[in-house]
Formats: structure tokens, C-alpha cells, sequence
């Protein structure tokens, strides 16, 4: 049986543990045929949706490592194996349900296979109808490469991990094994202990990366440069720096979304949304309660911009100014009322510098009238001349016009 072989799009932990489950592992011949075809048999039997329906939402789950088909393997020690098939025919079926307004994609999967990966991204960048993915543990590699074909990503908690944006592949080397390829076909079997093996690899890799970091650019509307740069380079990215970056748009829990769904269902079950005139005539004691509430935050809103015209008022020594603000509506955060106060604040804080100088000059004054006067030595009479004349020319170099 051929483990881990071929190209995959899969996060390195859980490449590196399958690799190690897979030393040891041993396979059930009749267990893995009945398995295939109990598969096989549910997919063709299957006689209702090929969705979760929740309301007028198609819940899509994209559990395990990605498969061209069923995998025995991973269904026993990695989680199971979503089937790339298996998603495009969700996908399809719940774009063309007409009850069905929007779908969600569940995700939690490491990745998986190169084969199949671009059909049903595309399949998905393809849907009318709004998608939102959520993933709920992580999204690597092919699974965040899916993800971000949906017009929202939404992470399920500041620990949830999304990227592993990479082509990578793995040689085992031994000097006991020989390979010959024909002579204009040295790159069919490179060399991996010589630098142009090596070499050859990388650009099949990179060929691979540079489609792959394409789609991911595409969904994302960034171009493939700000992915190489900013998505992780090949590593898993922790939720908030994956927001930062703008792998994924937000963080918070999918259950809470579908209960505010549900909640806004069932608020609107009995027909259209009600006006004023109709909660109050049906629900008196709601509209009440909302009423009062409204009132409540309003009072403490007004309560806080008032106070915040006062203060700055008060501070920068232009209470006129707060009070026509205040009077006037103006919100505090406005750029006009945050220039007309800082204007205010350099204006007092020029006016204070005049005033100190004023009184030093007052002070030198003083001084000098009493040293003339009482036979103090001429360099100190000189002395006190010279600073006096220094502090009137800074007085006329700050005079401010109020």
C-alpha cells in the first residue's frame, strides 16, 4: 500500500506524524475492501442532502485530510479523509437549492493532496451565494487554501491555526539504491545528494508553490508577493497574527454565529419585521424594555461627550469653545473640535510662557533699579543690563496675538 507518496499540500506536523504511523502500520486487507465499500455504497445510496440544512443555510463539513478518494489510512489515525468529490457535490447541491441562501464551510483539516486541490477551490471561488468558512482547529495548507476562496474566513478562537502556505517533499537517501534515468531525462529522478538534484527539485516545487500561493492570492485579493510576505512563509500562523496580516477576517465562535442566526430566525418567524407602531401594539413590555434601554445608553453617551467638552475645555483654557461644542452637538471626537482645542492649548501655554517672562523681567528690573542705586560694582550693573535686554527681545518674539 503507497502512504504519503506524490504531492500533498498538507502541514508538516501532521505529515511528519502520519510518516511515523505509517512505519509500523500494518494493513487489513478485508477491513480496508469493506471500508471502500461501505463508502462507496452511503455516497451512491444517498438519497438526501449532501449538506447539513440549518434554516436557509447549507452547512458543508470539511473534516480530515483531503482526498481524491476514500482513505483507510487517515480514517483510522488522522481524523478521517474529506473527498474532494464528496465537497464539490455539497457545494453544487447547495447552490442549486433554492431554499438554501447561504452556505457555511466547516473546516478542520491539515491539508492534503495536490490532485483535486484546484477543481474544488474553484468550484467554491465560483459559488453565487454568500460562503462563509469556519474553522474551528485549523485550516494548513490545501484546507486554508480552500477556506480563503469563500468571501469570509472566521476563525473559532485566538488558538485556531490557518497557512502552511508551501509545497513541500520528502527523500529518503540511501547509498545502496541506484537510479539511471535516459540521457535527455536527468530531471526524472534528480539526485538529491547532488546541488543539481536538489535543484531540480526545488523548481517542481516551486512551479507547484507559485499556483498554489496564486489561488490563495486570488481569494484573499492580495497579490502573490504579499502572500510569500506576510502569510506565515510556509509556517502555521496563530489566529491573531493571521488577522493582522489578513489571512482571515475575523475571530469568534461558530456556534455563537449560528445561534445569533437562529435567534434572528425565529425573532422573524411570523412575518415581516415589525415597525414602532406594531412591537408596541404586540409586545408592550418589550417595547418597553428596548425603550428604556435606548434612553438609558443615550443619557450615557450625552453624559460622556459633555463631560469630555468640559474637561478639555477646562484644561486647555477655552471654556467658550466647550460650550459651544456642547451646545452645538458636536461630538467630541471630531477633527474640528480637537483642532479648535489643541489651538487653544498652544495659545494658553504661549500665553503662560509671556506671563513668566513678564515677571522675570519685572524681577531683572527690580534688580537692577536696586544695584544702580546701591553702589553695586559696574560688571554687575552691565551683567543685569544685557540679560534685562535679552528678555525683552524674547518677550516681543513670543507676544501672542489673542
Amino acid at each position: 500500500m503507497k502512504i504519503l507518496t506524490g504531492h500533498w499540500l498538507l502541514g508538516q506536523d501532521f505529515l511528519d506524524r502520519m510518516e511515523a504511523q505509517a512505519q509500523d502500520f500494518v494493513v487489513d486487507l478485508p477491513a480496508y475492501t469493506a471500508f471502500i465499500e461501505q463508502r462507496s455504497r452511503s455516497r451512491e445510496d444517498e438519497d438526501g442532502d449532501l449538506f447539513v440544512r440549518e434554516g436557509s443555510t447549507a452547512h458543508i463539513p470539511i473534516i480530515g485530510v483531503l482526498t481524491v478518494k476514500p482513505d483507510f489510512f487517515y480514517d483510522l489515525f488522522g481524523g478521517g479523509s474529506a473527498v474532494y468529490g464528496d465537497i464539490v457535490a455539497a457545494i453544487r447541491a447547495a447552490e442549486n437549492d433554492e431554499t438554501i441562501t447561504d452556505i457555511v464551510l466547516e473546516i478542520d483539516s491539515p491539508g492534503g493532496e495536490v490532485a483535486g486541490f484546484l477543481r474544488t477551490a474553484q468550484v467554491i471561488a465560483d459559488v453565487q451565494k454568500p460562503v462563509e468558512a469556519q474553522v474551528t482547529n485549523i485550516a494548513a495548507s490545501a484546507a486554508f487554501g480552500l477556506a480563503v476562496q469563500a468571501n469570509t474566513v472566521i476563525v473559532e478562537n485566538t488558538m485556531t491555526l490557518t497557512g502552511s502556505v508551501g509545497v513541500a517533499r520528502k527523500h529518503f537517501v540511501s547509498d545502496a539504491l541506484v537510479v539511471v534515468t535516459s540521457t535527455e531525462a536527468p530531471d526524472k529522478q534528480p539526485d538529491v545528494k547532488t546541488d543539481e538534484g536538489v535543484a531540480a527539485v526545488k523548481r517542481e516545487l516551486d512551479a507547484l508553490h507559485a499556483e498554489f500561493a496564486g489561488i490563495i492570492a486570488s481569494g484573499r485579493g492580495v497579490s502573490v508577493a504579499e502572500v510569500n510576505a506576510d502569510f506565515g512563509r510556509g509556517a502555521l500562523v496563530i489566529a491573531n497574527s493571521a488577522l493582522q496580516s489578513g489571512m482571515i477576517d475575523g475571530i469568534g465562535s461558530a456556534s455563537r454565529a449560528r445561534e445569533s442566526n437562529e435567534s434572528s430566525t425565529n425573532a422573524s418567524a411570523e412575518g415581516n419585521a415589525m415597525d414602532l407602531a406594531e412591537l408596541m401594539a404586540k409586545h408592550p413590555d418589550l417595547f418597553k424594555a428596548v425603550r428604556d434601554e435606548g434612553i438609558a445608553a443615550g443619557i450615557d453617551k450625552e453624559r460622556d461627550r459633555v463631560t469630555a467638552h468640559v474637561t478639555a475645555g477646562a484644561a486647555m483654557g477655552a471654556g467658550e469653545i466647550a460650550c459651544r461644542n456642547i451646545l452645538d452637538g458636536t461630538e467630541f471626537g471630531s477633527q474640528t473640535a480637537q483642532a479648535e482645542y489643541l489651538t487653544a492649548g498652544r495659545n494658553l501655554s504661549e500665553i503662560n510662557a509671556r506671563h513668566d517672562d513678564e515677571e522675570h523681567l519685572k524681577s531683572l528690573s527690580n534688580a537692577r533699579t536696586k544695584s544702580a542705586g546701591g553702589g553695586s560694582e559696574p560688571d554687575a550693573v552691565a551683567v543685569n543690563d544685557a540679560v534685562f535686554a535679552q528678555v525683552e527681545a524674547n518677550l516681543d518674539i513670543n507676544t501672542v496675538e489673542a
